[in-house]
Protein backbone atom coordinates (compact mmCIF):
# COMPACT_ATOMS: atom_id res chain seq x y z
CA UNK A 1 0.00 0.00 0.00
CA UNK A 2 2.47 2.39 0.90
CA UNK A 3 4.51 1.56 -2.66
CA UNK A 4 1.61 2.23 -4.24
CA UNK A 5 1.36 5.93 -2.32
CA UNK A 6 4.64 6.77 -3.48
CA UNK A 7 4.56 5.43 -6.77
CA UNK A 8 1.40 7.66 -7.40
CA UNK A 9 3.24 10.46 -5.90
CA UNK A 10 5.78 10.34 -8.18
CA UNK A 11 3.47 9.88 -11.17
CA UNK A 12 1.90 13.08 -10.44
CA UNK A 13 5.06 15.14 -9.09
CA UNK A 14 6.50 14.06 -13.09
CA UNK A 15 2.84 14.64 -14.93
CA UNK A 16 2.82 17.93 -12.99
CA UNK A 17 6.66 19.03 -13.61
CA UNK A 18 5.97 18.34 -17.48
CA UNK A 19 2.26 20.03 -17.54
CA UNK A 20 4.60 23.13 -16.50
CA UNK A 21 7.32 22.94 -18.75
CA UNK A 22 5.01 22.59 -21.65
CA UNK A 23 3.25 25.51 -20.77
CA UNK A 24 6.30 27.59 -20.34
CA UNK A 25 7.92 26.18 -23.47
CA UNK A 26 7.31 28.64 -27.07
CA UNK A 27 4.93 27.18 -28.90
CA UNK A 28 7.20 25.98 -31.80
CA UNK A 29 9.58 24.14 -29.39
CA UNK A 30 6.39 22.01 -27.54
CA UNK A 31 4.90 20.90 -30.38
CA UNK A 32 8.39 20.04 -31.96
CA UNK A 33 9.29 18.18 -28.45
CA UNK A 34 6.15 16.15 -28.56
CA UNK A 35 6.89 15.23 -32.48
CA UNK A 36 10.25 14.12 -31.44
CA UNK A 37 8.71 11.52 -28.67
CA UNK A 38 5.72 10.38 -31.21
CA UNK A 39 8.84 9.41 -33.79
CA UNK A 40 11.04 8.06 -30.88
CA UNK A 41 7.21 5.84 -29.84
CA UNK A 42 7.12 5.17 -33.56
CA UNK A 43 10.36 3.58 -33.94
CA UNK A 44 10.25 1.73 -31.62
CA UNK A 45 7.08 -0.35 -32.69
CA UNK A 46 5.78 -1.15 -28.93
CA UNK A 47 2.63 -2.77 -29.10
CA UNK A 48 0.57 0.96 -29.28
CA UNK A 49 2.09 1.31 -32.29
CA UNK A 50 1.46 -2.31 -33.03
CA UNK A 51 -2.29 -1.98 -31.81
CA UNK A 52 -2.78 1.11 -33.94
CA UNK A 53 -1.51 -0.54 -37.07
CA UNK A 54 -3.54 -3.21 -36.85
CA UNK A 55 -6.39 -1.02 -36.29
CA UNK A 56 -5.52 0.56 -39.56
CA UNK A 57 -5.53 -2.58 -41.23
CA UNK A 58 -9.06 -2.62 -40.29
CA UNK A 59 -10.24 0.45 -41.42
CA UNK A 60 -8.00 0.89 -44.79
CA UNK A 61 -7.68 -3.05 -45.71
CA UNK A 62 -6.10 -1.67 -49.28
CA UNK A 63 -3.47 -0.23 -47.63
CA UNK A 64 -0.09 -1.25 -48.35
CA UNK A 65 2.12 -1.97 -45.45
CA UNK A 66 4.04 1.21 -46.20
CA UNK A 67 1.33 3.24 -46.36
CA UNK A 68 -0.27 1.78 -42.89
CA UNK A 69 3.36 2.62 -41.25
CA UNK A 70 2.68 6.51 -42.81
CA UNK A 71 -0.84 6.29 -41.41
CA UNK A 72 0.57 4.96 -38.26
CA UNK A 73 3.29 7.37 -37.69
CA UNK A 74 0.46 10.67 -38.63
CA UNK A 75 -1.85 9.02 -36.23
CA UNK A 76 0.54 8.90 -33.63
CA UNK A 77 1.76 12.54 -34.19
CA UNK A 78 -1.83 13.30 -33.91
CA UNK A 79 -2.57 12.10 -30.69
CA UNK A 80 0.93 13.56 -28.98
CA UNK A 81 -0.40 17.32 -30.09
CA UNK A 82 -3.72 16.49 -28.94
CA UNK A 83 -1.80 16.09 -25.55
CA UNK A 84 0.24 18.93 -26.21
CA UNK A 85 -2.84 20.88 -26.67
CA UNK A 86 -3.92 19.47 -23.55
CA UNK A 87 -1.07 20.84 -21.71
CA UNK A 88 -1.28 23.86 -23.11
CA UNK A 89 -4.98 24.71 -22.77
CA UNK A 90 -5.02 26.22 -19.61
CA UNK A 91 -3.04 29.53 -21.23
CA UNK A 92 -5.08 30.27 -24.67
CA UNK A 93 -7.47 32.37 -24.68
CA UNK A 94 -11.09 31.91 -26.19
CA UNK A 95 -10.26 33.08 -29.19
CA UNK A 96 -7.41 30.63 -29.80
CA UNK A 97 -9.96 27.92 -28.32
CA UNK A 98 -12.63 28.87 -30.88
CA UNK A 99 -10.26 29.22 -33.41
CA UNK A 100 -9.06 25.63 -33.15
CA UNK A 101 -12.30 23.96 -32.95
CA UNK A 102 -14.14 22.50 -36.52
CA UNK A 103 -17.80 21.81 -36.74
CA UNK A 104 -19.15 19.75 -38.99
CA UNK A 105 -22.63 18.82 -39.85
Amino acid sequence: MLRNKVADGVTYRLYAGGWGLVRRLPEPVAYRLFDLVSDVVWRRRGSSVRRLEANLRRARPEATDAQLRMLSRAGLRTYLHYWCDAFRLPDWDRDRVVSSVRVEG
